[in-house]
């Protein structure tokens, strides 16, 4: 059964400030928010623009723009007419692509994205469902932790800074876990001065990149990452397995030797 989520407007402005930042490098200017806004209590560009204290053509400007943005960043045509619906069935068919109820539809990797940015998260999983993964997501650290308990999880992508729980604790819990440890981990953050990177690396993470990311250079380390991953677990089961050949073998020698001595 699909959940209908109906996010509030502080919501979606929330989602749409942090992906158009990621897209575009900028936030939306306080006009265009407020023309957001009008649109989605349904306001005509004359209402819109007294309450900006602008002329209608000049809020018919600044909105015609602003659609042209927004269908650039979300795909598809965004309107004032078909704003409201469309943003919400885009959001609403990220939330089925994410519905952990649903497993087999996903025949590749499955990616845990942690992040407490809800437009962070809906602009990388949208992203990276469409490019073949499965992925999970929290906004809280430690929901994250009791996740990782009961799922194969093949990368994380992980956000320093959260209130719960930061990003370099959930780091050295999952690498002080035997079942978890060999799983690789993107860090993700705002803070680009080299301390901060090399303060991750240094624990060991596998790669850090900084906000806001090119989301097709994501991917590409994603794949990376995810395809060495690969390969270490395959020379991991070739080395036991040489074990166990290895052992069958000795006893097999120890067997002959005892009947050649009976």
């Amino acid at each position: 059964m699909n959940i209908i989520y109906r996010y509030s407007f502080s919501e979606i402005l929330e989602i749409i400030q942090q992906q158009v930042y990621l897209t575009k490098g900028c936030y939306l200017t306080i006009q265009e928010q407020e023309i957001l806004k009008g649109t989605w209590n349904n306001l005509s560009h004359r209402e819109i623009a007294e309450s900006l204290y602008l002329s209608n053509g000049y809020v018919r400007i600044i909105a015609s723009a602003l659609w042209k943005t927004l269908s650039s960043v979300f795909g598809g045509n965004i309107t004032k007419a078909n704003f409201y619906y469309t943003i919400n069935n885009i959001l609403q068919l990220d939330n089925t692509d994410n519905n952990n109820d649903h497993t087999n539809q996903y025949p590749k990797e499955h990616i845990l994205i942690v992040d407490d940015s809800l437009g962070i998260i809906q602009l990388i999983s949208r992203f990276l469902n469409k490019n073949g993964y499965r992925v999970s997501a929290f906004m809280n650290g430690n929901d994250a932790l009791m996740f990782l308990k009961n799922q194969s999880i093949n990368l994380i992508i992980l956000d320093i800074f959260m209130p719960d729980i930061n990003g370099y604790e959930i780091y050295e819990q999952v690498k002080s876990s035997v079942n978890l440890n060999h799983i690789p981990i993107i860090f993700i953050s705002y803070l680009n001065d080299s301390e901060s990177k090399v303060k991750s690396l240094n624990l060991g993470a596998n790669d850090y990149i900084t906000k806001p990311f090119n989301l097709q250079e994501l991917l590409l380390r994603v794949a990376y990452h995810i395809s060495c991953h690969k390969r270490e677990l395959a020379k991991i089961r070739e080395i036991e397995e040489c074990k166990k050949t290895i052992e069958i073998l000795l006893a097999e020698v120890s067997n002959n030797k005892k009947g050649n001595q009976e």
